[in-house]
């Protein structure tokens, strides 16, 4: 799979990082315990080239980001592999 661009702001780390790893196949990169949250980051398997963080959307401009894209149901998500073809929205 090749993740072109990313935004990353999510609800739930574990929450992300188990659709992200299970069912879109990226690996677990970096995952720091900072407290109330994790300085959590992913990539491609088999590729080095980008390194997303799962950040959580606790500041208030991700939040309303999130709300306002989820609203308007814009593609947040867009995978494209040999096997499987995928273009969704994913509450996380």
């Amino acid at each position: 799979m090749d993740i072109k661009t990313a935004r990353t702001f999510v609800e739930g780390q574990s929450k992300a990082l188990t659709l992200y790893t299970d069912i879109l196949g990226v690996r677990k990169v970096n995952d720091i315990d900072l407290g109330e949250f994790r300085w959590l980051t992913a990539s491609t398997v088999g590729s080095d080239k980008i390194e997303f963080p799962l950040k959580p959307n606790v500041h208030p401009a991700a939040k309303a980001y999130q709300e306002a894209i989820y609203a308007d149901a814009t593609l947040i998500t867009a995978a494209d592999t040999k096997k499987m073809k995928l273009s969704a929205r994913f509450p996380c």
